[in-house]
């Protein structure tokens, strides 16, 4: 009603010159606002990337692929369904789960490993400082977040940060966060098929080290082209800078 209704609302997106959007799917939330020119420009930031250092030897060496989830655990952020997933691995698939966090679906996620017989697959941490996170991103072989409803999803930063391959949801801000260079995105679906899509994704990741090397450097260089405060505020101050042009040469034509 606001977005057909509100003169206020309306009359500030027409007076737009340039509107910057979190991720691509807020586009489709904006009509029947006009949608002036726009680009799209995530909110977060990484302060400090680090030096691409991914060893994909080390899961042969200990003959497992180490999963990570960091993050709440309640039910939109999808934990249950990266436990389901641990389900319908293959049987050849060594595999094991750490989950980091703590929330309102964590004894469910714990009583679905037991009814689904992984909990010699799954690790539930709770809460862990930030220290800790860090240590078990870096030994980490891939990240996984599987959220649903995710509007931004910052901690998939400290992923990328870290030269994590990922495995996420292909919506919301996720879906713009990882891409086809550092990442495999799995549709949304209804619950076991959306279990089933991780799963998939998972064996595909953890039987090819190549695969997680090359996603591993698409990883590091997002996070330092694309999410790095330096490259973001370079970024920023071209929009600045064009704009201003812009309005100038307005002026200009006007006088």
């Amino acid at each position: 009603i606001r977005k057909r209704y509100d003169p206020f609302l309306r009359a500030s997106f027409r007076q737009t010159y340039k509107l910057l959007v979190a991720a691509p799917y807020v586009l489709d939330l904006l009509p029947p606002l006009a949608v002036p020119p726009h680009e799209v420009e995530l909110e977060l930031g990484i302060d400090d990337p680090l030096p691409f250092m991914y060893d994909v030897a080390r899961s042969a060496e200990r003959d497992e692929v180490n999963l990570l989830y960091v993050g709440r655990v309640v039910r939109t952020k999808g934990t249950r369904d990266a436990v389901r997933a641990m389900k319908h691995v293959s049987a050849s698939t060594r595999v094991k789960l750490t989950v980091i966090g703590d929330g309102d679906d964590l004894e469910a996620c714990r009583r679905e490993a037991a009814e689904l017989d992984v909990t010699a697959k799954v690790d539930f941490l709770g809460w862990r400082t930030k220290p800790e996170v860090d240590a078990h991103l870096a030994n980490a072989d891939a990240f996984v977040f599987p959220s649903f409803r995710e509007p931004t999803g910052g901690v998939l930063l400290e992923a990328l940060r870290h030269s994590l391959p990922c495995i996420t949801c292909d919506y919301g801000g996720p879906a713009h966060i990882i891409d086809d260079t550092c990442g495999i995105r799995v549709p949304p679906a209804p619950e076991a098929e959306f279990a089933k899509g991780l799963a998939a994704a998972i064996d595909r990741l953890a039987g090819n080290p190549d695969l997680r090397h090359q996603f591993a450097k698409g990883a590091s260089w997002r996070a330092e082209n694309e999410f790095d405060w330096k490259s973001k505020r370079r970024r920023m101050g071209a929009i600045y800078s064009d704009l201003v042009r812009a309005r100038l040469a307005d002026e200009k034509a006007a006088a």
